[in-house]
């Protein structure tokens, strides 16, 4: 906090050296810690213009409104955009004394009339079914791409929404993918019934809504098997520090299932030694599993801490190995699993996914196999209920195998003379 840093009454100039400092620390590159400086200037100059002598959040969010004019944050221009991110990351390091890693979000803000209904639809829907910030992310993603039509049609109003400009809108949309199609018709079908249930139109212009057929989890799941798994781990040499690291990854994937989310947040915190369990609460669905830590696992990891691990003020466990040492994302653990694969020789004759999601499912596969029970499986993977982890009994081929109906022989009439009646 603020009282933390020793910040308060401190000026804005030797808050902004810190800062700058922390971050060459951090490893950060000479061109952006230049344009932080450029910026930070500028919030400078802006306080001095002011007569404000000590910075705090209110200003920075000031400063922001005043970049912004009153226009969308996806108007902005690029230049406009990097200062509202250095101010923001400024306010953050008062705040904290640090700055955390976070990914560059974009800002789906819905304006004017009908987007300020749609941000009460959103807020109502998260409130009664306690959607994730990922969830709410997606539906103004969504509602985002009919109010950018609407106002290319100078639709601004709610009571200006018509039939003909719904039409038009998912006939503009026929391009995109089903599952795309699907879910963007799908929450603005749900929109269209709330706009009309609270008397905002008078016509429920939810019926209209095509309706997509898309038939859910229609192919099976990609899985490898026990030996390919082996291979693509032994292609990982374990030499340098990014090896050690994508070691552990990988066998956290393999030996758990473990989402790709659930890996790169892993936490010192959620690392008990003392008792050998891996504790952590899952990304997803916000589950609190338990595992064991095994010992090829731990070896793997204790590895990494000592010998491959970069100084970080992050408690995150995995780090990039190149300066500024952050947190990895998703997509790392992807590209890392691609890489070990393609290392391994293991192609894909029969086309097959090969992120970590598909670990997963050879995980599942591989204990289907060994006559697992289903719920100790869905437990396993961290599923909130078995349902989720039927979807893996398809890939069950020997189980299935023994479900198989002996088809009956075909007996063939023949008949003789050409008479129907003459048939044997």
């Amino acid at each position: 906090m603020a009282h933390d840093l020793n910040v308060l009454g401190k000026s804005v100039k030797s808050i902004i050296k810190n800062m700058l400092t922390h971050l060459e620390e951090q490893r950060y590159s000479k061109k952006t810690l230049e344009t932080y400086k450029q910026v930070l200037r500028h919030l400078e100059e802006y306080m001095n213009e002011n007569g404000i002598h000590e910075y705090n959040p209110i200003i920075g969010d000031d400063y922001i409104q005043k970049i912004l004019d009153n226009r969308d944050y996806m108007k902005v221009s690029r230049w406009e955009k990097m200062i509202i991110f250095a101010i923001t990351t400024f306010t953050e390091y008062f705040l904290l004394g640090f700055v955390k890693f976070r990914r560059c979000k974009t800002r789906y803000s819905l304006t004017g009339e009908i987007g300020a209904s749609m941000e009460q639809f959103v807020r109502t829907r998260s409130a009664e079914y306690g959607f994730s910030e990922s969830t709410t992310d997606d539906y103004r993603r969504q509602f985002r791409q009919l109010l950018l039509f609407f106002e290319s049609q100078n639709i601004n109003k709610i009571t200006s929404i018509s039939h003909p400009a719904l039409m038009k809108y998912f006939e503009g949309i026929s391009l995109a993918t089903k599952n795309n199609r699907h879910r963007n018709l799908s929450i603005i079908k749900m929109y269209l019934r709330y706009i009309y249930e609270t008397g905002a139109v008078l016509m429920d212009y939810s019926r209209i809504v095509p309706k997509v057929k898309r038939t859910k989890q229609p192919t099976l799941p990609s899985v490898y098997t026990k030996d390919e798994i082996q291979k693509m781990l032994a292609a990982v040499e374990r030499s340098s520090p990014k090896e050690k690291r994508d070691y552990a990854m990988l066998l956290l994937v393999v030996r758990y299932g473990l989402r790709a989310s659930d890996v790169c947040e892993l936490k010192f915190d959620e690392l008990d030694w003392e008792n050998s369990k891996i504790v952590m609460i899952q990304q997803k669905t916000k589950n609190r599993i338990e595992l064991p830590i095994l010992v090829e696992v731990g070896d793997a990891i204790i590895d990494y801490l000592k010998y491959g691990r970069p100084e970080s003020i992050f408690q995150f466990v995995f780090l990039h190995v190149l300066a500024p040492y952050d947190r990895l994302a998703s997509s790392t653990l992807h590209s890392i699993v691609t890489k070990y694969m393609r290392l391994a020789g293991i192609t894909n004759k029969v086309p097959r996914k090969h992120g970590p999601h598909a670990l997963r499912h050879s995980l599942a596969a591989i204990l289907l196999d060994k006559k697992v029970p289903l719920p100790v499986i869905s437990e396993v993977l961290g599923h909130e209920n078995t349902e989720s982890t039927r979807h893996y009994i398809r890939i069950d081929m020997n189980s299935l195998k023994q479900c198989a109906i002996d088809v009956p022989p075909l007996y063939y009439v023949t008949c003789e003379g050409g008479d129907d009646n003459e048939c044997i």
